[in-house]
């Protein structure tokens, strides 16, 4: 049962060459550039403004964020709800429905207090704030999202 030393040290190569792919493959990982997540971090829309606008940005998105946690949690609710639901036996469809509809209604709501506010505080900017604030609006909410040509771009028939 002791096998020969020829087979131990094939083992032992074998387990040392998958050791050593783990670790290589892990520190590759690790210095990879995170490709940006398809939603964005609103936050990072403010990057541009002068620095005196920067911490009245942060502060808007912190406190339209507090005041709107009870949306926040009637949708995160409603996912999980929903989540149930999809698992449930018997299947319901409608009670499906109706969670992923409430979970939206929540959603869309928390976006439209979101919009209010970004609305309110760019009417308090210089324009060249607006400015460094529509680009950065640009860059973050396009993050993850593939340009589709227009029709008018003679992609049509």
């Amino acid at each position: 049962m002791t096998g020969g030393p020829k087979r131990w040290l094939i083992v032992s190569l074998a387990l040392n060459a998958l050791l050593l792919g783990a670790i290589l493959g892990g520190g590759w990982m690790l210095t990879r550039v995170p490709t940006p997540a398809a939603t964005s971090r609103l936050r990072d829309a403010g990057d541009g403004l002068s620095a005196a606008q920067q911490p009245r940005f942060r502060a808007m998105l912190r406190e339209t964020r507090i005041a709107n946690r009870a949306l926040t949690d009637r949708a995160r609710q409603a996912r999980g709800e929903a989540a149930a639901a999809l698992v449930a036996q018997p299947f319901d469809e409608a009670t499906l429905a109706q969670a992923l509809d409430r979970a939206r209604d929540a959603d869309l709501a928390l976006r439209r207090a979101r919009e209010a506010a970004m609305v309110r505080f760019a009417a308090t900017l210089l324009p060249d704030d607006r400015a460094a604030l529509a680009a950065g609006l640009r860059t973050t909410m396009l993050r993850g999202v593939a340009r589709r040509p227009r029709v008018d771009e003679g992609t049509g028939p």
